[in-house]
C-alpha cells in the first residue's frame, strides 16, 4: 500500500476537523492527568502516614501507631485500585479516540464526544480484547522482544474489527486481525515510522550536541553543554507542540490504512 497516498487521504479527511481532533486529544490528556493526580495524592497520603509511623514508632501510643498503619494500608490499597481503574479508563478512552478517526474516515458523525463511544457499547468486550492483546503480546515478548513487536502488529487491527463487527468474539477479532495483517505488518510499521521520525531526528541532533559537549568538558563548562541544556528545554516544548499535530495525523492515517485493507480484502 502506498504510504504517501494514505497520508494524503488522512490530511484530506482532517481538513476542517483539526479543531475537533486536537480538542479530543486535549480532553483525553486532561482526563488522564486528573486521574493520575488523584491517585498520586492518595498515594502520597499513605507514604506520609507510613513515614510518620516509622519515625515516631517509639514515641507514640500503640493505638496511634495502629491507626497510622491502618491509614497507610488503606490509602495504598485505594491508590492501587485507583491506579488500575485509571489504566482501564485511559485504555478505553484511547480506543474511543482511535475509533473517532475511523468515523471521520468513513464520513460518519465526528465530534469530540466520539472519544466516549466505547462506554456506550461493548465496554466489557473491548476491555477484554485489550487485556487479551496485552497478554498474548507479553507472552510472545517472553521469547524475545522482536516476536512480541511482530505480534503487536498482527493484533493491531483487532479493535477496529470489533468496531466494524460488534458481535464478533474477542479471540475471533484477534484471529481476523492476524489474517488482515498477514504480509502487511512491515508496510504498517513504515507508515508509523514516518511519523516517529518527527521525534527521533531532533532527539538524535540533541544527543550528538550533548555528547560532543561532554567530551569537550575540560575543567569548566563547555559551551556545547550549556547549549545542549537550552536545546533540551526547546526540545521538550517542541515535542509537546508537535504532538498536537502528529497524534491526530497519525491516528487518522492508521485508520485510513485499516479501511483500505478491509476494502482490499473485500475485493479479493
Amino acid at each position: 500500500m502506498n504510504i504517501k497516498e494514505v497520508k494524503l487521504e488522512a490530511k484530506n479527511s482532517l481538513q476542517g476537523n483539526w479543531g475537533t481532533a486536537i480538542g479530543g486529544f486535549i480532553i483525553l490528556g486532561l482526563i488522564s492527568f486528573a486521574m493520575s493526580m488523584v491517585t498520586n495524592m492518595i498515594s502520597g497520603v499513605g507514604s506520609i502516614a507510613g513515614g510518620l509511623a516509622g519515625a515516631n514508632s517509639g514515641n507514640i501510643s500503640e493505638a496511634d501507631l495502629i491507626a497510622m498503619t491502618s491509614v497507610m494500608i488503606g490509602t495504598m490499597s485505594v491508590s492501587f485500585v485507583l491506579g488500575i481503574i485509571t489504566q482501564i479508563i485511559s485504555s478505553v478512552l484511547d480506543v474511543g479516540y482511535k475509533w473517532s478517526f475511523l468515523d471521520l474516515v468513513d464520513g460518519k458523525n465526528y465530534s469530540i464526544g466520539s472519544i466516549f463511544q466505547v462506554f456506550n457499547k461493548n465496554f466489557f468486550k473491548v476491555l477484554g480484547l485489550i487485556i487479551m492483546i496485552g497478554i498474548f503480546t507479553a507472552l510472545w515478548s517472553l521469547l524475545l522482544v522482536v516476536p512480541g513487536i511482530i505480534k503487536s502488529y498482527s493484533y493491531s487491527q483487532a479493535l477496529n474489527i470489533m468496531k466494524d463487527n460488534p458481535e464478533i468474539g474477542i479471540l475471533d477479532a484477534i484471529t481476523a486481525s492476524r489474517k488482515l495483517m498477514d504480509g502487511k505488518k512491515a508496510n504498517f510499521f513504515f507508515l508509523q515510522l514516518s511519523f516517529i521520525l518527527w521525534y527521533i531526528v531532533p532527539l538524535i541532533i540533541w544527543l550528538v550536541v550533548f555528547f560532543i559537549g561532554i567530551s569537550g568538558w575540560d575543567n569548566g563548562t563547555s559551551p556545547l553543554v550549556v547549549t545542549s541544556i537550552i536545546l533540551a528545554f526547546v526540545l521538550a516544548l517542541y515535542f509537546i507542540a508537535i504532538s498536537f499535530y502528529i497524534t491526530p495525523y497519525l491516528k487518522t492515517s492508521e485508520q485510513v490504512y485499516y479501511r483500505r485493507l478491509t476494502v482490499q480484502q473485500l475485493g479479493e
